[in-house]
C-alpha cells in the first residue's frame, strides 16, 4: 500500500508540475498575443 501511496503521489506531483508548466506557458503567451493587440491599437 505504501508502495502504491508513493507512485500515485509522484505521478501526482508531476502531473500538477506539467499543469503548471502548461499554465505558465498559456499566461505568457496570452500577455504575448495581448502586448501586440495593444501595440496594433496604438
Amino acid at each position: 500500500m505504501v508502495f502504491h501511496f508513493l507512485l500515485f503521489w509522484i505521478l501526482y506531483s508531476r502531473f500538477v508540475e506539467k499543469f503548471n508548466l502548461i499554465k505558465l506557458l498559456q499566461l505568457i503567451c496570452f500577455h504575448e498575443t495581448d502586448g501586440e493587440l495593444i501595440f496594433q491599437q496604438l
